[in-house]
Formats: C-alpha cells, sequence, structure tokens
C-alpha cells in the first residue's frame, strides 16, 4: 500500500486514506507507522508490522499427505518468541525475483525445509491475493495440500537456514485434527491444516 491509497472492500463506500507512511524500526522484520484518514476527516495513527523484511509480504505454506499411508509429514520447529518447540507445516517467504510465484514459494519450502518434491499440488484458497494475517499485519499467506511428495532422487538433506531448529516428522492423518485444535500450529498454519483436512475428504483420499 502506498500514499493516496483507498482501502478495500467497504460496501457502503466509505473511504479510507493512507495518508503517510514511514518506517519505525527493521531488522529481520519491519514496524511501519500507518497514519490514514476516516471519512470524517479524522486522521489516526496505527503500528503495522511485518514479518518480511524483503518488503515482499507474501508467505507460502504447505500441508504434505499420502494416500497410502494416511499421514502427514510435519516439521517441529523452536519459535522463539514462545521459546517452545511447535508443531509446523513446511512454510517461508514469498521472493517475487526468486520464486515468481508463491506456488513456486511453496513447492522450494517443501523441498528445503521437508526435503520432499514432487506431488500433486491444490490451491486451498479461492483468493489470490491470500489469507491476511492479523488485523495489524501485511502479511498475506497462500496455503497449499500436496498429495504424495517424494524424497529426493539425490538423497540430500532438508536445507536449514542457520537460526532454523527443524524436525521432519510423519503423523497419522487422525492426530492432525487433535494438533490443531489444541493449539499446536501457529494460526495461519491451522487454517491451512483445517482446509487441506476439507479438500483431503472432498478429493475422497481419507479412509
Amino acid at each position: 500500500k502506498r500514499e493516496g491509497d483507498v482501502a478495500d472492500g467497504c460496501s457502503s463506500g466509505r473511504n479510507v486514506t493512507i495518508m503517510k507512511e514511514s518506517v519505525l524500526f527493521s531488522r529481520f522484520g519491519r514496524v511501519i507507522e500507518r497514519v490514514v484518514r476516516y471519512p470524517n476527516g479524522a486522521e489516526h495513527s496505527f503500528d503495522i508490522w511485518t514479518k518480511n523484511w524483503r518488503n515482499e509480504n507474501e508467505f507460502a505454506i504447505v500441508l504434505p499427505f499420502y494416500t497410502h499411508s494416511q499421514s502427514v509429514m510435519l516439521v517441529r520447529e523452536y519459535y522463539p518468541a514462545p521459546h517452545r518447540f511447535h508443531w509446523g507445516l513446511p512454510a517461508g517467504n514469498v521472493e517475487k525475483l526468486r520464486h515468481g510465484s508463491a506456488l513456486n514459494a511453496a513447492k522450494s519450502e517443501l523441498q528445503e525445509e521437508a526435503a520432499l518434491c514432487g506431488g500433486q499440488w491444490y490451491e486451498l484458497l479461492q483468493s489470490s491475493r491470500g489469507m491476511a494475517q492479523d488485523k495489524y499485519q501485511m502479511d498475506w499467506s497462500h496455503l497449499y495440500l500436496c498429495v504424495n511428495p517424494e524424497d529426493q532422487s539425490d538423497g540430500s538433506k532438508a536445507q536449514h537456514e542457520d537460526e532454523e531448529l527443524i524436525e521432519r516428522h510423519m503423523v497419522p492423518l487422525q492426530r492432525l485434527r487433535e494438533l490443531a485444535i489444541q493449539g499446536e500450529f501457529q494460526a495461519n498454519q491451522t487454517a491451512c491444516v483445517l482446509l487441506a483436512l476439507e479438500k483431503i475428504r472432498e478429493l475422497g483420499l481419507s479412509e
């Protein structure tokens, strides 16, 4: 979004306009002050943040599912903020120059974090812009299901960033929903899990 942009999605025609933006903090994430003008002329200031320091606010998330074993490949990763290991899905930044698309980013993350490739891919959202992360967050998530991916043919291990602590785990499909209900995934990954379970049921792939 840029200065002068009008907010999308208001059915009543009331315009909210961005008046000014300035970066308050930038490291591995960014905090931006956004000043907007409401329809009544009043201006309000908000702190808007993004996890992506590359100024590209999209993320790709994928759930790998195996029909023959009725299981999914999850990762268990150290999360610095809660200071604990969480269940998760292969996921990462969408870098337009490197990936070209959110789907290619999802395929790249599946290979890098889980050492898997190929498979049949399904997009889980009908919106091409993805799913908003939070009221005050600029990031958007693209959600995917990958059916029957294969281990990398060269036998190489998953490639993680130096600061990442990630383990791969095969989990029965019936356990997946339980983990989601127990709050073991972050919010956007929970959405991916629940939508993927619905897609698996819709495709008739669950036993």
